[in-house]
């Protein structure tokens, strides 16, 4: 999950995203939010136990999950490397 159905902040406009993630309690599956948004509408309507791994980084999170890599943490691993070669 990567953003809200509705209006969450507002009552009058919660209701898409209130049933969203109510629903998901039912679900035997692997489940990842992510972005600030997501967080705060999932914290809103107390579900936080509903996903089992939750991320501050939306769109980061979608391209990690849709591709394997991300730019920061593939520099990070390459980085490691190289100083790890220079050490030998």
């Amino acid at each position: 999950m990567n953003g809200t159905p509705g209006q969450f902040e507002r009552d009058v406009y919660s209701n898409g995203t209130k049933t969203l993630l109510a629903s998901l309690k039912d679900v035997d599956a692997i489940k990842i939010a992510g972005g600030g948004a997501t967080l705060n509408a999932i914290s809103k309507f107390n579900c936080e136990d509903v996903f089992t791994y939750l991320s501050s980084g939306g769109g980061a999170s979608l391209e990690y999950i849709s591709s394997g890599n991300l730019a920061a943490i593939d520099y990070i691993e390459n980085h490691n490397k190289n100083k790890a070669l220079r050490k030998i």
